[in-house]
């Protein structure tokens, strides 16, 4: 006999006490809505609600409804519910995605009150959005045209952040892998949109969309946390009794297996990076049928890793060593569509060798299905994948949603993966059991789903450089086509939509309708900051940092390296050096076998730098980490493991190094596009301050240069190379440059120092002095030139050099710069993807950058503009407590036992004290509307002297110099 609870019938009651919760899964009786309800001793609350929304073109209908059904609804009439709630809540996630086949709408808090109002107004929004045309206009696209006689354009937030994907050749080489499989289904379209067919998507076909998917008989929602779990059903019941149940089949079909091999080539335009000989980028792709089975699955994934899970994984390792590309890319079977995939090939590849790349890739897939996978390598990966699992949720991303994300592609795709639950160690248990019975189950499905699987396709991407000019004049063209046929009396039509949809931007709510948003109040706010525990013991003479954190039997242990050790001129070889540790071999072991040896006995090591600019003093907190994690009876593997990096890690290996020198490269090259707005912010800051310009040296422009001059020199250079890494091990692994930082309860702790010990005893005890870094100067007023349709747009102001002196309340102003001026100028008036402002209150640089923006001189002037905004802000006491209520929505974060540690260290190396965090938190609590536009007269003093780095395409840099927005003294081409 079924239970009812609430009008929700339970299905299925699974507890999983290796994720620490309790699932239940329901389904509505009224609506058929499906349910999951996950109980859990977590404060960090979770849910989201989501859809499946298959796409029948690439118009982004998918995409704009997701942004549009944000922007207003029946219980909240407001312009911008989901801002107002970024703006005004205590949310530790909050955001909304659209995938090929689904739309999802999580959220988060670890505050009871502020989590209701969120399920509230996601809720309401999903279900009954007022979806105006003037927000499919803003989010989706319109035609613009600011004077009579000025010229058209499109305009739109997803139209501009398509066009920065499309200029993405990753972006497009994904896309292209699973659209060529597919023929008249929705996965051979794009969800997110391409430009040119978003143009020619309706308001009215938006709405239909949303009625036909937006219904709770096509809805999955999910619940995580320590909240009452009637509440949950009890609220839902209530929200649905306006709904019944609706057959309407929104299931992707699937998709018949066929004899085809296509080759699609697509252009995509270069980064400029000096090399002579065109190079491009090539996948080799398989569609499989589908697998229900969640063992079978499970099985599969494994021998995914044991083909491209790491650089030593055999496939992986084959593509590197065959010298045919520079990295990499994709990563074999995927199974988050309802048919899995696999994809693999190369970036860096020359056009003339593209079919010696897909022989290569069926050549080593042949072998490997008759010589099988290499024990040390299975148990490896086995070992990875069950750490993995036992660190679940151990990272900025709440725990419960990690659980949703994992399950909603079975629940949508159903068959027997809906009934699967995450109970991975059975699961884990049963693929042992097996692989020791038949060893060949892992090497089957190279055969069965891809030597064998005739359905497959190519993917090249070649290059051109007039690609991105070639898609503007397109553009224009079209423009002007229409232009062209339009009358005086259009013209004025389509300026009078343009001003009013400018006008009702800037049109503030009613007070009426702000009125109906849940608030929450101060008394909502803890007082007090979180701490975490430091405690530094001597350990042999060196320095011991005692994190005694609860870590689900895992030990976290950090070994930080002086980096002031190094001269300047070394430090340009940091990150190789960092990479080459983990990357080369060690002692007798190659690279394999070392990269084994740590994925079989250990939860992973490897070295990276670190950097954080001190509370007080020029010097930077600078240091290269060498850390590991691990269970408790992993330890002594681990340490051993450690030493042989520092001491034996074999970076003469001229042949590994130069493969990772080439990496390094092509990734660098590759993150321009996509995150353009942090090599600005890196540019913006790189003269202010010590670690600003270390930033900029190792992870900058200037790092993106010394890693192309490293690549192309290497075989001329190779002996000065060798001995620069072999300088900075010599100089910086010693023990009076040591500090250890461990993150572990102190019973796991003890016996780990008695581990250290004869480490520490064999490194040397000095390498000399510290090194005072000569800093070089960076240019001001820059253009960075890239291959784009959009921009990222950047100023700085030096507000310490104009007086300020940093309040708590700086964090409250910032928030309402960037949630109500940049919102509506740059992102929504000026159709930006988005833009941000922040405050350094170690060097004092306020800075603004924008991301995906298609204008530049508009931008500059909103944020040239913005001392009149604070100037003019007119903040009530319920705006200044929801202001306040918001700055620590953004502050109070729920870590998981690693980011405590990691918290904590940071905390001591950056000489910040309780009490100094405890005045900035009392500060932000006793923010005043005078802060606020005190802020606006040294803004304006600062606007005189600032720093301006821009982007984007050569011709938008002249646009932006001809129109007299800004004089760039330096062009760097990119």
């Amino acid at each position: 006999m079924s239970t009812i609870e609430h009008g929700f019938e339970l299905l299925a009651d699974n507890p999983l006490p290796e994720l620490g919760c309790n699932l239940k899964s329901y389904r509505h009786l009224r609506t058929g809505a499906r349910l999951v309800s996950a109980v859990a001793d977590d404060p960090n609350k979770v849910f989201g609600v989501s859809f499946r929304t298959p796409v029948g073109d690439s118009s982004g209908i998918a995409h704009i409804l997701e942004h549009s059904v944000l922007c207003g609804s029946e219980q909240y009439p407001v312009k911008k519910p989901f801002l107002e709630m970024l703006r005004n809540s205590m949310h530790t996630f909050l955001n909304a995605f659209t995938a090929l086949d689904r739309t999802m709408y999580p959220v988060a808090s670890l505050n009871l009150r502020s989590f209701r109002n969120l399920v509230s107004v996601y809720l309401d929004a999903v279900f009954h959005p007022l979806l105006t045309e003037s927000a499919f206009e803003q989010e989706g696209w319109h035609l613009d045209l600011e004077e009579v006689d000025g010229r058209l354009q499109y305009k739109g937030v997803v139209y501009n952040e398509m066009k920065g994907a499309q200029a993405n050749p990753h972006s497009v080489l994904m896309r292209a892998s699973t659209s060529s499989l597919f023929d008249n289904h929705p996965y051979a379209h794009d969800s997110g949109g391409v430009a040119h067919e978003i143009r020619e998507l309706t308001y009215s076909r938006l709405k239909e969309f949303h009625a036909r998917h937006y219904h709770p008989s096509n809805a999955w929602l999910f619940f995580y946390g320590d909240d009452d779990p009637r509440w949950r059903l009890e609220t839902l019941d209530t929200f649905f009794e306006e709904f019944t149940f609706r057959a309407d089949d929104t299931r992707v079909p699937l998709y018949p297996l066929v004899a085809t091999q296509q080759t699609v080539e697509l252009p995509f335009s270069p980064i400029e990076s000096g090399q002579e000989i065109e190079k491009g980028f090539i996948t080799a792709n398989w569609l499989l049928s589908e697998i229900d089975d969640p063992l079978e699955r499970f099985l599969v994934g494994i021998t995914s890793s044991c083909l491209l899970g790491s650089q030593s994984a055999p496939l992986y390792k084959a593509l590197i060593d065959s010298g045919l590309g520079e990295s990499v890319v994709a990563g074999g079977f995927s199974f988050d569509l309802r048919q899995p995939m696999f994809t693999v090939g190369l970036e860096g590849v020359e056009l003339d060798r593209f079919d010696r790349v897909t022989d290569l890739i069926e050549e080593t897939l042949s072998n490997l299905a008759d010589t099988g996978f290499d024990d040390d390598l299975i148990e490896a990966v086995i070992n990875s994948k069950d750490f993995a699992h036992r660190e679940f949720g151990n990272s900025s991303f709440p725990k419960g949603l990690a659980i949703m994300a994992g399950m909603l592609s079975g629940q949508m795709h159903g068959g027997k993966r809906q009934s699967a639950t995450l109970g991975f160690q059975d699961t884990l248990k049963q693929a042992r059991a097996r692989i020791e019975a038949d060893p060949g189950v892992l090497t089957r499905p190279l055969r069965i789903h891809l030597l064998d699987n005739p359905h497959r396709s190519t993917v090249r991407l070649v290059p051109d450089s007039g690609a991105q000019d070639a898609q503007r004049r397109t553009e224009r063209e079209r423009l002007d086509e229409l232009e062209a046929c339009l009358d005086a009396s259009e013209r004025e039509d389509i300026r009078d939509r343009s001003l009013w949809l400018r006008q009702f931007q800037a049109e503030p709510d009613s007070p009426e309708a702000l009125a109906s948003l849940p608030v929450l109040s101060l008394s909502d706010i803890d007082k007090e900051t979180r701490e975490y525990p430091c405690e530094e013991i001597p350990l042999d003479g060196v320095r011991y940092l005692s994190h005694d954190i609860a870590t689900n039997g895992i030990v976290y242990v950090s070994l930080l390296f002086d980096l002031h050790h190094l001269p300047a001129e070394l430090l340009d070889h940091v990150e190789l050096f960092a990479d080459a540790l983990r990357q080369t071999g060690a002692g007798a072991l190659d690279h394999v076998a070392f990269s084994r040896r740590i994925s079989g006995t250990t939860g992973g090591i490897g070295a990276a730098t670190d950097l954080h600019s001190k509370e007080r003093g020029e010097e930077a907190a600078a240091h290269l980490v060498v850390g590991g994690k691990c269970l408790g009876h992993q330890m002594e593997d681990m340490v051993d493991l450690l030493e042989q990096m520092l001491q034996s890690a074999r970076l003469d290996n001229r042949d590994r190094v130069r493969q990772l020198v080439t990496q390094a490269r092509s990734h660098a090259e590759s993150s321009l596009l996509p995150s353009g707005h942090s090599f600005v912010g890196c540019r913006l800051a790189a003269n202010n301050s010590e670690a600003d310009w270390f930033d900029e040296v190792t992870g900058g422009i200037a790092a993106l240069q010394s890693m192309r001059t490293q690549a192309d020199n290497f075989i001329a250079d190779w002996d000065r190379m060798a001995s620069a890494l072999e300088e900075i091990r010599t100089r910086l692994f010693t023990t009076d440059n040591l500090l250890v930082s461990v993150t572990a309860p102190s019973n796991d702790q003890s016996r780990l120092r008695e581990l250290l010990r004869p480490i520490l005893e064999r490194l040397p005890d000095t390498s000399g002095d510290c090194q005072p870094w000569q800093r070089t100067q960076f240019p001001e007023e820059e253009g960075l030139v890239v291959p784009a349709p959009v921009q990222f747009v950047g100023r700085a102001y030096d507000l310490r050099q104009a007086g300020y002196e940093y309040h708590g309340s700086m964090a409250a102003a910032a928030r309402l710069i960037n949630t109500s001026w940049l919102w509506a100028n740059v992102r929504e008036q000026g159709g930006a993807y988005g833009c941000s402002a922040g405050y350094d209150r170690h060097t004092g640089q306020f800075s603004c950058v924008s991301y995906r923006d298609p204008n530049i001189a508009e931008t500059l002037g909103a944020y040239d503009a913005i001392p009149n905004f604070l100037e003019a802000a007119e903040l009530s006491n319920q705006d200044l407590t929801q202001l306040i209520v918001g700055t620590f929505g953004s502050l109070d974060r729920d870590l998981q036992p690693r980011a405590q540690g990691q918290t904590a260290l940071a905390r001591f190396l950056t000489g910040s004290t309780p009490d100094m965090r405890q005045q900035r938190r009392m500060e932000i609590l006793e923010t005043r509307p005078e802060h606020v536009r005190a802020l606006a007269g040294f803004l304006q003093e600062a606007g005189a002297t600032t720093n301006t780095v821009v982007m984007g395409s050569a011709e938008a840099l002249d646009q932006a110099e001809t129109s007299g927005a800004v004089r760039f003294r330096a062009r760097t081409v990119l």
